[in-house]
C-alpha cells in the first residue's frame, strides 16, 4: 500500500511511523503504548484502511484520522487528545509556512 502525503509524492506505507506517533502521544501523557496494544491498534488501522484507499493509496490525512480513531475506540482518550493537539499544532505550523512563502517573490 502507499501513502498520499500532502505535497502530492506517495510513499510507501509503514506500520513504523504509525506505532512512533502513537507511542509519542502516549509519552506526552506518561503513558507507554505496550507493543501488543501498538500492534492491535496497528492491525485495525490497517484493515480500515483498505476500506478508503484510493487506487492502492491512502491519504496522510485519513491515516491520522483512523489513528485518532483507533484510540478513541480503545479508551485511550488523554493519548487521543494529544495526537489532536499534536495535529493542530502541526497544521498551524504548516499553515503558516505556507502563507510566508507565498509572501515571499519568486
Amino acid at each position: 500500500m502507499q501513502i498520499s502525503k500532502r505535497n502530492g509524492t506517495t510513499e510507501a506505507y509503514g506500520a513504523d511511523k504509525i506505532k512512533r506517533a502513537m507511542g509519542a502521544a502516549f509519552a506526552s501523557v506518561g503513558s507507554v503504548l505496550a507493543d501488543d496494544e501498538a500492534d492491535r491498534l496497528v492491525a485495525g488501522i490497517e484493515r480500515a484502511m483498505a476500506d478508503v484507499a484510493v487506487n492502492g493509496a491512502v491519504a496522510v490525512e485519513d491515516v491520522q484520522d483512523l489513528v485518532e480513531r483507533a484510540l478513541m475506540e480503545a479508551n485511550h482518550y488523554q493519548e487521543l487528545k494529544s495526537y489532536i493537539l499534536y495535529r493542530e499544532d502541526r497544521a498551524r505550523k504548516r499553515a503558516a509556512r505556507e502563507r510566508l512563502c507565498a509572501q515571499l517573490p519568486g
